[in-house]
């Protein structure tokens, strides 16, 4: 798994760098990651932002996802394993008794996609820019 992810990301910042020259390039590097994101990881892109911003104290309406259409997405993530759900009436406060609320768990699978993403932009971050003047 981590050598498949690594070779993700390394196709992902090649594939980017190499289409994304020109600012009319953008949507064909982007169209070209999620198509390796489907690929590699079996999720979209937009798959991904969700995984990365999951954690297990996230209560999230049933309804707010159903109507913005994310529900999709954590179907996703749960058929590739990279989510566990939890559903439930209320939060674990009291609060809301009446509505519906999903809890969206990484699974092991998953903290090592978001750990490698983490890292990747920390590497990335950590590299000197063009404009960087040298002594």
């Amino acid at each position: 798994m981590n050598k498949r992810l690594l070779s993700f990301f390394v196709f992902i910042f090649i594939s980017f760098s190499t289409l994304a020259s020109e600012e009319e390039d953008i949507l064909n590097a982007i169209t070209v990651l999620n198509e390796a994101a489907s690929e590699f990881l079996g999720v979209s892109l937009e798959a991904l932002t969700l995984l990365s911003q999951s954690g297990d104290g996230s209560y999230i309406p049933k309804s707010y996802l159903e109507s913005s259409k994310r529900m999709n997405l954590i179907k996703q993530l749960k058929e590739s394993g990279y989510v566990k759900l939890e559903e439930r009436f209320g939060l674990p406060n009291g609060q809301e008794a009446k509505e519906v609320f999903m809890r969206i768990m990484p699974t092991k699978k998953g903290m090592t996609v978001i750990a490698s993403i983490r890292m990747v932009n920390h590497n990335k971050s950590m590299q000197p820019t063009e404009n960087a003047s040298s002594d």
